[in-house]
């Protein structure tokens, strides 16, 4: 017997420690939420994606880079009236009408791709948080629910030891009682266990310290569930995919004015020697040459093939929205179908709970005036908690149910 009091002592020391050297702030389901979006390694990635398109567009519609060149004859040519010692060139490409614009155009719409990809992933990892936070209350409520119900049975072993003393009762209702007390004992410490592993892992998904102390209420209701419309015209996965139509749009006009013309403004310098001609008006004088070159796609038809595969991803879009959209309509049905028969198992639980306390209350007042049938009562005793776990389960069920829907909806 001291020996259970000393082990009993150290872990009360031990979960005292715990608690004291945890840090323990009081946060609601919506602060772990925004911790994990502030820490999120994968959501700062895109965040980072975001800010590198956007720097693209920045990059987009500057000029191409300016030419020079320089060459010095090692033959000296005459030209009318002179010798050419050194050529000196410059030119400059020059985009077409509005090619710039619609290069800027089609990178801010790439851009845009990248701020459905941030919403959804917030999506997905609020999910996630709200999926871990009520599995954790599920194993917090149990190991809650089998604490109670071990006192209770703890009460039924010290109402047959004495019924035994007084009565001559058989062993074998105490045996019976004890055997399901150390199986409440057993599961209650797989539940501590479990708590802590599921904490350590929500913790790691908020990216913090894992043992920081979770702040978990001890009740659930799903009376509390907010009930409302659920539309998906407007969800992060199809919003990406109307915006690839943009794109696609973009990407036709800088291809219209691709087929153009590319023209390239230049100069030149030639620096001349005099000649043995001095008579020569032209001796001596430099020359200045304009230039303007032209590069016509005439034999490139390329641009045809790259309209082509244009219109035929634009057609492809339609069936991608038509089958995104169904899928989030098929698993709206399906999380809306856990929901509803969630609550229905929550409202039955409870009821048969009810009921069967109401048969345990009887058997205990009928302990007056009778013997106990501590067989019957101990069987009626886990029955109700059966019910007692299944309720709690349900109401898991229901509100990550409810989460569910929260994801697949705008």
């Amino acid at each position: 017997m001291n020996y259970k009091v000393s082990i009993l002592k150290s872990l009360i020391i031990a979960g005292f420690l715990l608690f004291v050297n945890s840090p323990i702030i009081s946060q609601t389901l919506d602060d772990y939420i925004g911790i994990a979006i502030e820490n999120n390694s994968s959501l700062k990635v895109k965040y980072f994606d975001y800010s590198l398109a956007q720097e693209k567009v920045n990059e987009t519609g500057a000029f191409e880079s300016t030419e020079f060149d320089m060459g010095v004859f090692t033959f000296l040519p005459e030209t009318d009236g002179a010798s050419a010692l050194l050529n000196i060139g410059v030119s400059q490409e020059l985009p077409w009408l509005g090619e710039h614009k619609a290069e800027k155009k089609l990178q801010k719409e790439k851009a845009i791709i990248n701020q459905y990809d941030i919403a959804t992933s917030e999506k997905e990892l609020t999910y996630q948080i709200k999926e871990l936070y009520y599995s954790i209350y599920e194993k917090q409520a149990i190991r809650e629910v089998l604490k109670t119900n071990k006192e209770i049975v703890i009460r039924y072993e010290r109402m047959a030891t004495n019924s035994l003393e007084s009565a001559g009762f058989s062993m074998e209702d105490i045996l019976k009682i004890r055997i399901q007390k150390n199986e409440l004992h057993s599961r209650m410490f797989q539940t501590y266990n479990e708590v802590e592993a599921l904490s350590k892992n929500f913790n790691r998904l908020l990216e913090r310290d894992e043992k920081t102390v979770l702040i978990i209420p001890n009740t659930l209701s799903v009376l509390d569930i907010p009930v409302g419309i659920v539309r998906v015209e407007n969800h992060p996965y199809l919003l990406r995919v109307q915006q690839l139509e943009n794109i696609y749009n973009a990407e036709e006009d800088l291809v219209e004015i691709s087929r153009k013309p590319e023209v390239s403004l230049g100069l030149e310098y030639v620096f001349n020697d005099q000649t043995n001609e001095p008579n020569s008006i032209l001796n001596g004088k430099d020359i200045l040459i304009p230039r303007i070159e032209m590069k016509i796609p005439v034999f490139n038809h390329s641009h045809k093939s790259q309209k082509q595969q244009i219109e035929i991803k634009q057609d492809q879009l339609f069936y991608q929205l038509k089958q995104q959209k169904n899928k989030l309509e098929v698993n709206i049905e399906k999380a809306q179908l856990s929901f509803d028969n969630a609550v229905v198992r929550v409202v039955a639980a409870q009821k048969n709970a009810t009921e069967t306390q109401r048969t345990i209350d009887l058997l205990i007042i009928s302990y007056e005036t009778e013997s106990l049938n501590y067989s019957n009562i101990l069987r009626l005793q886990m029955q109700k908690l059966n019910y007692e776990l299944m309720e709690i389960e349900a109401t898991k069920d229901a509100f990550i149910a409810k989460s569910r829907l929260e994801f697949l909806s705008e």
